[in-house]
C-alpha cells in the first residue's frame, strides 16, 4: 500500500479573513484511522488579536462532541509545547501555527476543533486535519 492511500486530508477552516468573535467548531470523523494531526494557522495579519478559545473535544456521536481533551486545550496546564511549557492563548496572535497530534486508538469516534477569535479585530485563520492509519 502506498502511504498516501493510508491518509486523508480534510480542510477544516478555509483560509480567509473572518470577522471578530467568529467561532469555529468543526467535527472530524476518525472512523478507520489511528491518528489525527490538526494544523491551525492563525494571526496572519498585523491586526490579529489572540484567540479566546482553542481546543479539541471528543464525543461518540456527531453533534455531541463536548468532552474536553485537556492536553489539547490552550491555556490549560496540561497543554504543553515541545519544551514542556504550558501554552497560553495569548501566544496565538502573531503568525502562529498550532499543531495537535492525537492518537485516536481508544478515543471516541469524533474530534472537534474549537477556535474562537477575539472580539477586537478581524483576523485570518485556516485549519486542516490529516488522518492516518
Amino acid at each position: 500500500m502506498q502511504h498516501n492511500q493510508a491518509t486523508k486530508i480534510l480542510q477544516l477552516i478555509q483560509p480567509d479573513a473572518y470577522a471578530h468573535s467568529t467561532a469555529h467548531a468543526v467535527e472530524i470523523d476518525t472512523s478507520g484511522f489511528n491518528a489525527c494531526t490538526i494544523v491551525l494557522l492563525c494571526g496572519l495579519n498585523d491586526m490579529q488579536a489572540a484567540l479566546t478559545t482553542c481546543s479539541l473535544t471528543e464525543g461518540d456521536t456527531s453533534g455531541s462532541v463536548t468532552t474536553a481533551i485537556n492536553a489539547a486545550t490552550l491555556g490549560n496546564a496540561a497543554c504543553v509545547d515541545a519544551a514542556g511549557t504550558a501554552v497560553p492563548l495569548s501566544d496565538t496572535d502573531d503568525a502562529d501555527c498550532i499543531v495537535f497530534h492525537v492518537n485516536c486508538v481508544g478515543r471516541k469516534k469524533y474530534l472537534r476543533l474549537n477556535a474562537t477569535q477575539a472580539d477586537t479585530n478581524p483576523s485570518t485563520v485556516a485549519a486542516v486535519a490529516i488522518l492516518s492509519r
